[in-house]
């Protein structure tokens, strides 16, 4: 999310390679970089990359970042949730692992991470 914010901002990307939205949200050289996780030379690389680039540059990747978040509104999102839910519909497995099957069998529901329990 706070790259989907920075873009909405405007801002340019550069993000390592294991970043979530790194392959979708980010076009290397249009508007943002991608470097390998945990290579603070790559990292470094990019930030001089950008930190070199013309204001006129700078506004295009802005502009880049903008659009591209753009088509990731509510609709794209409940778009992907519905499919997301009709495949895992389509393509139900069983629980063939013993333990599996007891703790779904005992969750029944119960915990839920957003309230507290008593």
């Amino acid at each position: 999310m706070v790259v989907n914010e920075a873009m909405n901002g405007g801002c340019a990307i550069i993000v390592s390679d294991q970043t979530g939205c790194a392959q979708t949200l980010v076009q290397p050289d249009r508007n943002g970089y991608i470097f390998p996780t945990g290579d603070t030379s790559a990292l470094a690389a990019a930030m001089a990359r950008y930190d070199a680039l013309s204001a006129g540059e700078r506004q295009n990747m802005s502009a880049a970042s903008r659009q591209t978040v753009a088509q990731w509104g509510l609709d794209h999102f409940c778009s992907g949730v519905d499919g997301a839910v009709r495949y895992a519909l389509q393509h139900r497995r069983r629980c063939r692992n013993p333990l599996d099957r007891l703790i779904l069998r005992m969750w029944k529901g119960r915990i839920n991470p957003n309230v507290e329990n008593s």
